[in-house]
């Protein structure tokens, strides 16, 4: 099991892929995030904030940032 979510996170890791499937699941198809709206974020670093407020168990999973609107 782990070998397979190893390739998982490695497929998901492209946003052209990330935002398809974020898109499919949550928005019925429609482009609603697009794949330069992402940025890939340090599961590590997401792992140790959290952690000031709680134990969590280490999973090296897909973690991104989404930026929908941004000031010029």
């Amino acid at each position: 099991m782990a070998r397979m979510d190893a390739v998982t996170n490695q497929y998901l890791k492209d946003n052209i892929v990330f935002a398809d499937a974020v898109n499919y699941t949550l928005h019925g198809g429609r482009q609603v995030i697009r794949p330069e709206q992402l940025k890939d974020l340090d599961t590590a670093l997401y792992l140790a904030e959290e952690a000031a407020n709680k134990a969590v168990k280490h999973k090296p999973d897909v973690v991104k940032a989404y930026t929908a609107k941004e000031d010029a």
